[in-house]
């Protein structure tokens, strides 16, 4: 090593220790009757005080600039919120001494009220990977290298008192419908109201705010499915810290119809972990609700009086299929709630469907884009909708496949595990006897294994083996509504066990199994059932059934479906 070298290297010591020597020389903090000081441990700090009359208050706070570039923000700064009134009466703003100076030292003072107040002091840094980004051996100024020099302290020739009660007291500008504050790390919040005519609704909502991926606060029109209104960039504003805190406070006017309003979070930056500088008031980190309109209800089905939703399918297990079918005497609006498991790339493991038993159309199904978070693992999806619905008979069924479902919970469990299935409530306690479950259809899977029937048989062909064709007829004296349940052996590749039904007269195909139309029956993805209604006119029609050479009843090689004995096709007529 040159004598230059080694000079160099000296010098670079020298200029270390007199670094660290520099950021560990203390200073006394000025006496107050509130004090916060050795802030130095990547935190939020509050601490309370009263005032029993008006009196001006002295601030004597120092904190920093998070580097010494002439636009860095401040990094560790104080501040003073009314608990009261909920507003922020006192933001500490500073001019550097100097351009190489990220210290900031304020002296002020404020004109304050009778009234109790919290004074906050972060130290978190003003984005996620500030607190990282300190220099080697500290040979830059980084904020997060002068911590032990931090503080905060308030004076006043008033009385002034301290205490412990640290929570700020939030009200909506207009009358309060509902809100939810201080809300934590994944959390999910959700009502659901009912506007019978054009209604100004005052929204509040402070959250993180990103491109995606973070806290969502939104209003969806539930007959739609439409979002009509979300927390974004465009139509918020800063809420005080990390650019991503973001606050809304505005009127949405609102069409008659029912909503869901849901405010979310995810798992990082929230009131139980802030990750940066959090918002001016950190108590309204949330959303709330608020209107003068006296037609406006608030439906909570799942507390309703009433106790019990009119058609349900809940606790289901792995591997089944279950379905109701309920007729509707006049028209109705009902709600649909149901829990289940999409995959993040769409797939439907376990979901729910509404059908129109009359006209054969699905009305309402679950998907990944129209479900929301149902908690505990991402594929735990959550979906409510509203739909009217007019005289008629209907089907209602959820189907689930082999793993993750009530009592089996192989990744986390839901928030709501006791309602894994679908729930179907009528939104008007009047209208509740307009709609009658049908006594057959309480548990067709029930049905298939004791030859029970809802109405009289027309055909019944089941536990049908192996390499077995079977033709049967039956003849309709008038059009009518016939009931089909068929289960077979169908995959993308062919179909192998499966039924259809033809006109005898022209020998055209009305109805027949196809992978599209069927739901997986449990056990081995090929097991696959129908269970659906038909409208048929009066005429003679042939029943058919064909099973190939293997995997059937009686030799099922793979796991069975959960009701093997439906193994086959039966028909009735209502």
């Amino acid at each position: 090593m040159n004598p230059l070298t080694r000079i160099q290297l000296i010098l670079l010591a020298v200029l270390a220790v007199l670094v660290v020597w520099r950021m560990s020389a203390s200073e006394p903090v000025p006496a107050g009757f509130l004090q916060l000081s050795e802030l130095d441990d990547n935190r939020l700090y509050e601490q309370a005080f009263e005032l029993e009359r008006a009196a001006t208050v002295r601030i004597d706070i120092r904190g920093a600039y998070e580097n010494d570039a002439l636009d860095a923000p401040l990094a560790a700064y104080g501040w003073i919120v009314d608990a009261r009134s909920g507003e922020p009466v006192w933001i500490m703003s500073g001019l550097r001494s100097s351009p190489r100076d990220i210290l900031a030292t304020v002296q002020d003072e404020v004109e304050l009220g009778p009234s109790r107040y919290v004074a906050y002091f972060t130290a978190l840094g003003p984005d996620p990977g500030s607190w990282v980004e300190g220099t080697f051996l500290g040979l830059a100024p980084h904020w997060k290298h002068y911590r032990d020099k931090f503080y905060m302290v308030l004076n006043s020739d008033a009385d002034a008192s301290v205490t412990s009660n640290t929570s700020v007291e939030l009200k909506s500008a207009d009358n309060e419908l509902w809100s939810v504050y201080k809300v934590g790390n994944r959390a999910h919040e959700t009502v659901f109201l009912r506007i019978e005519s054009v209604t100004p609704m005052h929204v509040q909502a402070t959250a993180e705010w990103c491109a995606s991926g973070c806290d969502v606060a939104r209003l969806t029109d539930l007959e739609t499915g439409r979002d009509v209104w979300e927390l974004t960039m465009e139509n918020s504003e800063p809420a005080g810290g990390w650019d991503a805190n973001r606050t809304f406070s505005g009127v949405v006017v609102l069409d008659p119809g029912v909503y869901q309003a849901v405010f979310e979070t995810d798992g990082r930056h929230d009131s139980d972990r802030w990750i940066a500088n959090p918002p001016w008031v950190p108590a309204k980190w949330g959303m709330s609700l608020g209107t003068d309109a006296e037609d406006v209800t608030l439906v909570d089905p799942w507390s309703d009086a009433r106790g019990q939703p009119e058609v349900s399918l809940l606790e289901v297990s792995s591997g089944v299929r279950e379905q109701k079918s309920f007729t509707v005497e006049r028209p109705v609006m009902v709600l649909i709630h149901a829990l289940g498991e999409i995959g993040t790339d769409g797939t439907l493991y376990d979901h729910a469907q509404l059908v129109d038993s009359d006209r054969g159309t699905v009305l309402w199904s679950m998907s990944r884009e129209g479900s929301l978070p149902g908690g505990g693992h991402e594929t735990n999806r959550s979906q409510s909708g509203v739909l009217p619905l007019s005289p008629g008979t209907y089907s209602l069924s959820y189907e689930t496949d082999d793993s993750h479902a009530w009592n089996d919970w192989r990744k986390s469990r839901p928030r709501h595990p006791e309602r894994w299935g679908v729930a179907l409530f009528v939104l008007d306690a009047a209208d509740a006897n307009a709609l009658t479950v049908l006594d057959g259809s309480v548990a067709p899977r029930e049905s298939a294994q004791l030859g029970q029937q809802s109405g009289a048989v027309l055909v019944q062909a089941e536990r049908v083996t192996n390499d077995v064709q079977i033709l049967e007829e039956f003849t309709l004296k008038a059009a009518s509504t016939i009931n089909i349940r068929a289960s077979g052996e169908i995959s993308r590749q062919g179909r192998y066990d499966y039924g259809w039904i033809e006109s005898a007269a022209s020998g055209e195909t009305v109805w027949e199994m196809t992978l599209d139309n069927t739901v997986h029956a449990g056990g081995d993805d090929r097991n696959r059932i129908y269970d659906g209604s038909l409208e048929l006119p009066a005429g003679t029609y042939r029943v058919h059934f064909v099973t190939d050479f293997d995997y059937a009843w009686g030799d099922f090689d793979t796991a069975p479906p959960k009701y093997p004995d439906a193994w086959g096709i039966t028909v009735t007529v209502e």
